[in-house]
This record gives C-alpha cells, structure tokens and sequence, in this order.
C-alpha cells in the first residue's frame, strides 16, 4: 500500500528547516539509501528557496512525500509561479557569470540531482513541481542460480512467485544480452513495481523452482507495452502460452491495444500484425530490409472507433496511406507554422536504456532554440555510447509540427506509427544522422 504524508506551510524563509527535516525524516522512513536522502533534502531545499525568492507575496504551498514502491515522490503544489523549462533538459548548462543562471539556480541543481523532475503549468490557478527518487537497488547476480535441467516437466503459466520472478530477471540478462531491458539488472526493483501495480510478469515454470520463460507488461493510458515473451531452455517454446496467458489477463482492461516493440523469436507472430514503415524517401543505406527487421508486432485489443491526428503537411499523404493499410479510422488535420509567435526555449524529456543502448525523447515545449537544443541531445547521447535514437511525436499535440522541419534537417526520419501510444498516436523517428 502507498504511504504519504502532507502539509501545508507558508512560504517563508523560516520555515526552510522545517522542510528540510521534515523530508529527510520521511524519506529515511521510506527506505532511502544514504546518498539518496541527501539528494531528496537538497531539491526540496532548493525547490522551496525557489518559491519563497519568486512568491510575489504568495502565502502558502502543499507539500506532499509520497512512497510510490520503487521511488519516492516530493510533490509541491502552490499558486502559479513561472519556473523557466529551459533548465530541466539534461543538456542545460549554469554559467555562474550569467545573471540569468544565477536566478533560476535553485531550480537547475534540483532538476539535476533527481532521476526525474516533473513540472506541471497547464493549470491556470496552479503549479505542480514533482521531484522523483528511485530507490537503489543491488545488481542482478546469477552466482547461486543453476542451469536450468535439459527437459522440465509439468510446466505452466503463473504470475509467479517473488523467486521465480527475480530468476526470470537474471535468466534474461544471461540469454539475451544487450537485448535484455534495462530493467532486469535491478531484479528488486521489478517486485517493487509489481507491488505497485506498474509493471505485471508471468513466468512458464514447474512450480519447483525451475523457470523455462517469462513474459513482462506495462500498462499506459491507452496501450499496454510488452516485453518478452522470453525462453531460457532449448525444447521449450513457451511463447503461445505465455502470450495468451497475457492475453486473457488483460482482455478486459478496456485499454485499446497492445505492442511488442523489440519482437524476439518464440513470438507467435501469427497473433498479432507488424506495423508496416512509414513509406518515405529515405536514405538508400537504411533502405528495405532494415525498417522491415526492426517493426514492432501490434494487437488491437477493442474496436478503434477512430479519432483526429494532426501532421505537417509534408506527411499528410504518407500518414494517411499508413492508416488505410492498417484500416484504422482517423480524420487527419493538417497543420503548420504561419508566422505565430512560438516559445524562446525547447524542452525534451528523455527516456534511457542503458543496457540496449537505445534512447527517446520526447517533447515538452518547443521554441526557437530547437536546432540547438536537438542536436546537443544528440551529442550527449552519442556520447554516452547510445546506438539508437528515436524520437516519439504525439499526433494529438499539434505544437508539435514545429518540430518537423528541425527533426529532418538533424537526421530523423519518419519510421512508423503506434496506435494510441500516448495521449494520441504516436509517430516514430529514428535518427540516422545529418550526413545522409
């Protein structure tokens, strides 16, 4: 069960300590390690210095410390006051000689010891700022786990047990390598978010200890991503029952379709569709065969009754061609810039697996920084030895063909389209690079 603890306080600069203490007493009841309550301790303190600089003669704010299972939720919630975006991209610099970094401090050196900080302004009579932790969690290690017998018998498809589910993590690591998700390093980690309820997993065992293969999902706001199904022992091909064991788990959840984004063999490829590539005029390298290799298998899960997508005009051809080939239902708006003012700063979030190499961003604003800001996301990253790079544009979000006109100028290309894979559907870019 999810604890949380709240209060409201003014913002003042004497009441500083009692939020320090407060928070660092929770966290350390939450289980935070050592360095993690730190790191919890400073953001508040910067965070709530930030507020009480800017109020403007706003008089309190709610504090909320929230233990979400595998990470630890600081939420600060107050009377709209503009936190400037621009410091929260993982690129973002402080110059100290820059009077404008020196301003917005606080809240650069919050963003930046979190693993993630959410920042909400949509709502005219409210802030919201949430600080993210995630608990550490000790490696995987495979130094007392046995190889699995030649042949198992009497095997069958559970949730599993916390045991069955920690081998399964580490039997991935073990068979698939780099194509293992970043997850399964942290077996831990994996029970803290089924607990949860953000994660799900079921195992194809003989209930004595031994595990043939497994199966993990995550269920979003409209689509349920799968990975797996994964198989540790020759002879055996859990995957039909695997799937279907998903299947039925998740038949009435009344979300609206399914994907596999990194297809493994044992898939039973007959029960779902591969999404066909965006047709475009791409490189000739990247041409064929390495578009086909790579698409994700889709399963709708209810009907599509349909729904609006906006495109820059540049794509409303070969996005509609890809929804008739798929025969979903959308009525496709086309829009683009006609000269309106846009934002000064371009923000992304991105999400990192480490452990494949593969990373996506995001968008969150976009301004007349974009070109710069891209492509020092992509410097970054590149240096941080990720191979693969998409990025994902929500097609209900029509701020977002700004975008376009940047994305292939630094190398992205259109590859395919998911169903409901955000707030709308989600169109897929994969950067190839700007020499091509």
């Amino acid at each position: 069960m999810k604890r949380s603890i709240e209060l409201k306080v003014p913002l003042s600069h004497d009441i500083l300590p009692v939020i320090t203490q407060l928070a660092e007493q929770v966290v350390i009841a939450y289980g935070l390690s050592e360095n993690d309550i730190k790191r919890s301790v400073l953001a508040c303190e910067d965070v709530y210095t930030y507020l009480v600089s800017h109020s403007n003669g706003i008089s309190d704010l709610t504090l909320n410390i929230r233990d979400c299972g595998y990470y630890i939720q600081i939420t600060f919630k107050f009377y709209p006051i503009t936190i400037p975006q621009q410091v929260l991209n993982i690129t973002a610099i402080s110059d100290p000689g820059d009077p404008r970094c020196l301003a917005h401090l606080e809240i650069f050196i919050a963003a930046h010891v979190v693993d993630r900080f959410i920042l909400d302004q949509d709502t005219p009579d409210e802030t919201v700022v949430h600080l993210i932790i995630e608990k550490q969690y000790p490696l995987a290690s495979d130094s007392n786990l046995d190889a699995l017998p030649v042949s198992l018998h009497n095997l069958s498809c559970t949730t599993g047990t916390h045991e069955e589910v920690k081998q399964a993590a580490i039997r991935i690591l073990q068979t698939y390598g780099s194509r293992a998700p970043a997850f399964c390093r942290y077996p831990g980690k994996i029970l803290d978010m089924i607990r949860s309820g953000e994660m799900q997993a079921a195992v194809y065992s003989d209930g004595k200890g031994s595990v043939a293969g497994c199966i993990f999902w995550v269920e979003g706001e409209h689509l349920i991503e799968v990975h797996g199904p994964y198989v540790f022992i020759a002879g055996h091909q859990p995957g039909e029952e695997l799937t279907s064991f998903l299947l039925e788990l998740v038949g009435r959840s009344g979300l609206k379709s399914l994907i596999i984004r990194d297809p493994l063999p044992g898939v039973p490829e007959s029960w779902f569709e591969k999404l066909p590539p965006i047709t475009w005029n791409y490189p000739k390298n990247v041409q064929g065969d390495y578009f086909d290799s790579c698409m994700p298998l889709y399963r709708q899960l209810e009907e599509d009754v349909g729904s609006t997508v906006v495109v820059h005009p540049d794509f409303t051809e070969v996005v509609s061609e890809w929804y008739d080939q798929m025969n979903l239902p959308r009525i496709i708006t086309s829009s683009f810039p006609a000269g309106e003012a846009s934002d000064e700063f371009t923000v992304f979030s991105v999400r990192i697996d480490n452990n494949r190499k593969i990373a996506s961003l995001t968008l969150r604003t976009v301004g007349t920084d974009a070109p710069l800001i891209l492509a020092a996301h992509i410097s970054h990253l590149s240096k941080q030895g990720i191979s693969g790079i998409t990025y994902e544009m929500d097609l209900s979000n029509e701020m977002e063909v700004f975008l376009v006109p940047v994305l292939l100028k630094s190398g992205f290309f259109p590859s395919y389209i998911i169903p409901w894979g955000g707030t709308g559907d989600i169109l897929v870019f994969y950067y190839i690079g700007e020499d091509f």
